[in-house]
């Protein structure tokens, strides 16, 4: 089974219940989280630690942006709910992970429906050959010049 899960926003706990209610088996389940995995809940650290033991897959979003830009100095504020998550032992290899993570993604059918694109916030009207965007929205290097792209800046919060 394929999962899609927007805006965990470090509540750890609520998804840890949404994983044991939906029965999610890593071995033959499949999580993509829409952005926004931390910052405004109370555990962003165990969210991103439990994201990643169970081999979860995500977007940037918006929130992902700031706390990279701020984690590399880039920009001067740091987020209290990411206090802790910044001062992690793991904090790199955690960030580094986050950093790596695509903006705009086709999740192709699993032969019962049509493929599905997902996107953090949002995609321009002009913007018709997705495919071709995804590469270029995609392609590396993901740094900080990257995160500031009006592109990025715009898929990860348009409103």
């Amino acid at each position: 089974m394929r999962w899609i899960l927007g805006d965990i926003q470090g509540c750890v706990r609520e998804f840890e219940k949404f994983l044991f209610v939906s029965r999610f088996d890593p071995n033959r389940d499949e999580l993509w989280c829409l952005g926004d995995l931390i910052n405004r809940g109370p555990d962003s650290l165990a969210t991103l630690r439990l994201w990643l033991s169970i081999g979860g897959k995500s977007l940037v979003g918006n929130h992902e942006v700031g706390a990279l830009l701020s984690f590399s100095g880039a920009m001067m504020k740091c987020p209290r709910a990411l206090h802790e998550l910044f001062t992690a032992p793991d904090a790199s290899k955690l960030m580094s992970r986050l950093r790596s993570c695509p903006v705009l993604v086709k999740l192709p059918s699993a032969g019962d429906g049509p493929d599905v694109w997902i996107v953090h916030a949002g995609v321009m009207p002009q913007w018709v050959d997705l495919d071709s965007l995804s590469k270029k929205l995609n392609a590396g290097p993901h740094d900080d010049a990257w995160l500031q792209s009006d592109a990025i800046r715009f898929v990860t919060s348009v409103r």
